[in-house]
């Protein structure tokens, strides 16, 4: 009386990933994504904290090595990018659409 009646549904394809090519395929875009937020955040912070050492060598030091890691985290993440785009091409496989 208060419920529907149970309704049959078939499922016909409940992953969309079909192996783990796919899936790590969706995730190396996503993890650029967010190594460049990481970048980002390191490099305000690092600038912030720069900015508000006023003349502590300490204080500078520390926010030198923020912008350094950032940038060389950068450096890293930009050359595998080009290692994977290299991949492709000697491979011949798509292991990702970027660009």
């Amino acid at each position: 009386m208060f419920f529907n009646n149970a309704l049959a549904y078939t499922i016909s394809n409940p992953t969309q990933y079909g192996d783990i090519g796919s899936i790590v395929t969706t995730l190396i875009p996503n993890i650029y994504m967010v190594a460049g937020l990481i970048f980002f955040f390191l490099l305000v912070m690092g600038g912030i904290n720069y900015m508000m050492a006023g003349g502590d060598d300490k204080a500078i030091n520390k926010a030198k090595n923020t912008l350094t890691a950032a940038v060389i985290g950068f450096a890293i993440v930009f050359g595998s990018l080009f290692v994977i785009k290299i991949l492709e091409i000697v491979l011949g496989i798509k292991l990702f659409s970027i660009g």
